[in-house]
């Protein structure tokens, strides 16, 4: 699956966001100047994330750590947004990669192969899942979507190169298994990774007392998706896995 920067970095290419900061001068300059992942996330003062997305809690938490009023509703709106787009992709691909499975092997009926293409271009319309596998694979997806395109369109069925191609990205994809991430956990996945970047702490803190987290961090994703009973540690795992969050933002615990 495509990691957040991914999603940052497509984000920042639909929005077109630094060209329409030039024209703020000062601002524009200042946007350059910070830090890589958030420069990336900045993409959401171009975009629709605000609208669709209101942040009822990560953007005052930004807010409340120096950020500028509009650019700390934007972050907020656009982490949520990208994280519950990451959990209805992880629902989504299981399909998806059955079906290029599927198609790796030869000898399939017309009806069953159309079946599968028409999954697969959907996913690659609505999601980053098939750019992901062919990525992950070291190819480019493009003439395996043409090809279903021309089999859709009542074309002829190329089942050779069709199945050449789905048999070259098969052998690098996983089969998804376990449960699947929810938007909450995604989001603060993101969230943790804004707040390692500035400099801030990205743990959390356990009560034994109160049995549960108290970090503000952790607190703003409960409010935010309506969610008290969020645990904010599968999501921590994964930061720093992929050591994005500093050894100095360790988690605490409180006795």
């Amino acid at each position: 699956m495509p990691t957040f920067a991914d999603h940052f970095r497509a984000e920042l290419a639909r929005s077109g966001v630094l060209e329409r900061l030039k024209p703020w001068g000062a601002l524009f300059v200042q946007v350059l100047k910070m830090p890589r992942g958030m420069l990336l996330m900045a993409s959401a003062i171009a975009g629709r994330a605000e609208e669709n997305f209101p942040s009822k809690a990560y953007g005052p938490y930004l807010e409340a750590q120096g950020f500028a009023p509009f650019l700390a509703r934007g972050l907020g709106s656009l982490t949520i947004s990208i994280g519950t787009r990451e959990a209805d992709e992880a629902k989504r691909a299981a399909p998806v990669v059955e079906a290029i499975r599927f198609l790796s092997r030869g000898n399939r009926q017309r009806r069953a192969i159309l079946s599968r293409a028409k999954l697969v271009l959907t996913a690659s319309k609505e999601t980053s899942i098939v750019d992901g596998l062919f990525h992950n694979a070291g190819l480019h997806e493009g003439e395996f979507l043409r090809l279903l395109q021309t089999a859709i369109d009542g074309g002829a069925i190329n089942r050779e190169r069709i199945t050449t191609i789905a048999a070259a990205v098969a052998p690098s994809v996983r089969r998804a298994r376990g449960p699947k991430i929810t938007a909450a956990s995604a989001a603060h996945e993101l969230f943790l990774e804004t707040n390692a970047s500035l400099g801030l702490p990205a743990g959390f803190t356990w009560s034994d007392v109160e049995g549960k987290c108290l970090d503000e961090r952790t607190k703003a994703t409960r409010h935010e998706f309506d969610d008290p009973r969020f645990d904010p540690r599968s999501a921590r795992r994964r930061v720093k896995l992929r050591g994005v969050a500093k050894t100095s933002s360790s988690p605490s615990t409180v006795r």
